[in-house]
């Protein structure tokens, strides 16, 4: 029989706008770097991932990193804090 599932997991995240490096390194640690030029990867279980403008980068409880697009993300969780899903200008 097939079932329907909610995750009710609370995660972290921080919507990477291309000139918050600062607060994505703070975020995610040593788990995330700038190349040299200028892309942001994050390196996840199974390897690193590049992360596009828009992207937002998850932390689960574990502390395992995520990147998933906005469109999903907008998708699949919705803020406790009670804001929209935008980035911050």
């Amino acid at each position: 029989m097939i079932n329907k599932y909610i995750c009710r997991d609370v995660f972290e995240a921080v919507q990477w706008t291309g000139d918050n490096y600062d607060e994505i390194r703070k975020f995610g640690g040593r788990d995330v770097y700038l190349d040299d030029y200028g892309a942001l990867f994050v390196y996840v279980e199974r390897g690193r991932i590049p992360a596009q403008e828009g992207d937002y980068i998850i932390k689960d409880d574990c502390g395992t990193l995520w990147v998933c697009s906005e469109d999903l993300f907008n998708y699949l969780f919705s803020s406790l804090n009670g804001s929209k899903n935008e980035p911050k200008k």
